[in-house]
């Protein structure tokens, strides 16, 4: 994912967005190779499992949020290519 956002940040100029795109990398990072791992402790406290569960359900907002502006991101990058494309009209 990180190679994506490299190239990614060659087209797109929207700061927020790219700091937005790590944040969620590095989150997606420490799901994918920590994130489920519970003691066994945590394994029989709901509290723990509960509040786990909002953290992820969080994450997951937040990828939705981030796919959402990098979609419109896109599509305006893509308005941009479409105008190069176009004839010049003389006046």
């Amino acid at each position: 994912m990180g190679k994506l956002i490299q190239y990614f940040q060659v087209f797109s100029d929207d700061k927020t967005l790219l700091k937005t795109l790590n944040e969620v990398k590095a989150r997606r990072d420490y799901l994918a190779h920590q994130g489920y791992l519970l003691s066994s402790q945590e394994q029989t406290n709901d509290l723990a499992i509960e509040t786990r569960r909002k953290e992820i359900q969080d994450d997951l907002h937040k990828a939705k949020e981030c796919l959402d502006a990098m979609y419109s991101e896109m599509n305006r990058l893509q308005g941009l290519i479409d105008n190069l494309d176009k004839p010049t009209q003389k006046t």
